[in-house]
C-alpha cells in the first residue's frame, strides 16, 4: 500500500490558526458554494472546506479504509477510491452523512486512482493488474481490463485514458498504458523513467507522467495526447510527493514536493520553488490562492503567492494526501 511509504512526521511548531470553525459532521446540510475536499488517508475522513463562507465541515464523510483519491462526477457527487477496503464510494455534496452508494472491487486489487470520461469512472488496480469501469448511475462494475503491472495513475485526454505503472523504489516498472475506452483494449504502450506513479491529462492537449525513485530523482515526462509522442522530459531536482498531481500555473503547473515545498515548472524546466514551510503532499489553486496539504502535519495550509506567504492553516484528518476543488455545486446539485 504506497500510502503506508510517506513518513509521519510531529506537527510543525508555530502553525497559524485557522479562522474556519469546524462545523462537525453530524449530518445536515452543507454550506452552499464551491468546496476544497481534503481526502485524509490515516484518519478515513473527507473534510470539506468552503472558502466563501470560511467554512470547515471536519469529516463530512468517513470513508472506507486508506481513502486515496476522489473526484466530482458528473452527476454532482463525490467519489472517493478507498484503497485497503477495494471499494469505490459516492457521496451527495449536500450534505455530510454516509456514502449514498458503494462499489465493490475485487479483494486485494488495491484501487488507488480515479478520472472520469463520458460519464463513466475508471479505477486503477494497483495490485490486480487491471482497470475497472464504473457506471456511477448505479455504482455498478461494467467492466474489468488487464494491463501490465502496478498500474497507478490514470487520466483522461480526449476519447483515451492515460494509465501509468509503477510501485516502490525497487520495481524497475517505468511505462503508460493507452486506452481505448470503446474498444476496451491497450492500444499503445510509452516507457518512462522507473516508477510512473502518476499520469495527469492537461487542458494544452499533453499529459503529464510523473516518475520517482524517492532519490531526488524526480522527473516529468511530457507527453503528446493525439499522438503520444514524447514532447519533453523536465529533471525535477527533487522527489514529488507520491500524491502529486499537476495543476495549471499561470503558463506552466504547479506540483507539491513533500520537503522541498511547491514547484513550478513549463515544458523549459523548473521556473520556481516555493518554501511554504511545510511538506507538502498535494496542492491545488482556487480564487487566487494555494491550498497545500501536509501529510506529516494533518493540515491544509492557504499560502498567497503573490505575498509569499502563508494567510491561513486549516485543521485536517489524519494524513491528507488528496485536494480536490468542488466547483459549480450548490447544496451537493
Amino acid at each position: 500500500m504506497r500510502t503506508m511509504r510517506l513518513a509521519a512526521a510531529a506537527a510543525a511548531a508555530g502553525l497559524i490558526c485557522g479562522c474556519g470553525d469546524p462545523v462537525g459532521p453530524g449530518g445536515g446540510e452543507n454550506p452552499p458554494g464551491d468546496a476544497i475536499a481534503f481526502v485524509s488517508t490515516m484518519s478515513n475522513t473527507v473534510d470539506l472546506y468552503y472558502p466563501e463562507s470560511d467554512s470547515l465541515v471536519s469529516s463530512a464523510y468517513v470513508t472506507g479504509s486508506a481513502p486515496n483519491d476522489a473526484l466530482l462526477t458528473q452527476g454532482g457527487m463525490l467519489a472517493v477510491v478507498c484503497s485497503m477496503d477495494d471499494r469505490v464510494e459516492l457521496y451527495d455534496l449536500s450534505s455530510s452523512g454516509p456514502a449514498e452508494a458503494v462499489a465493490a472491487l475485487p479483494q486485494g486489487s488495491n484501487p488507488y486512482s480515479i478520472a472520469a470520461l463520458d460519464g463513466m469512472l475508471y479505477v486503477t488496480l494497483l495490485m490486480g493488474e487491471a482497470i475497472a469501469e464504473i457506471d456511477p448511475a448505479g455504482m455498478t462494475v461494467e467492466r474489468y481490463l488487464d494491463t501490465a503491472p502496478f498500474p497507478s495513475g490514470v487520466g483522461a485526454s480526449g476519447s483515451r485514458l492515460w494509465v501509468s505503472h509503477g510501485y516502490g523504489v525497487y520495481d524497475s516498472i517505468g511505462m503508460v498504458s493507452v486506452v481505448d475506452p470503446v474498444a476496451w483494449e491497450v492500444t499503445d504502450t510509452v516507457q518512462t523513467a522507473q516508477n510512473a506513479f502518476e499520469a495527469a491529462p492537461v487542458r494544452d492537449g499533453s499529459v503529464h507522467v510523473l516518475t520517482t525513485t524517492y532519490q531526488e530523482d524526480g522527473a516529468v515526462t511530457i507527453l503528446e495526447a493525439s499522438t503520444g509522442e514524447v514532447r519533453a522530459v523536465l529533471d525535477l531536482g527533487h522527489a514529488p510527493s507520491i500524491s502529486a498531481r499537476p495543476r495549471e500555473w499561470g503558463c506552466g503547473w504547479l506540483l507539491a514536493m513533500d520537503a522541498a515545498g511547491l514547484l513550478v515548472y513549463d515544458e523549459t524546466g523548473v521556473s520556481e520553488t516555493m518554501d511554504v514551510g511545510l511538506p507538502a503532499t498535494d496542492a491545488v489553486l482556487y480564487d487566487g490562492l494555494v491550498y497545500a496539504a501536509s501529510f506529516a502535519d494533518d493540515a491544509v495550509l492557504v499560502w498567497d503567492p503573490a505575498q509569499s506567504l502563508a494567510v491561513d492553516t486549516l485543521p485536517a484528518g489524519s494524513g491528507p494526501i488528496r485536494l480536490v476543488v468542488v466547483e459549480g455545486v450548490v447544496n451537493g446539485r
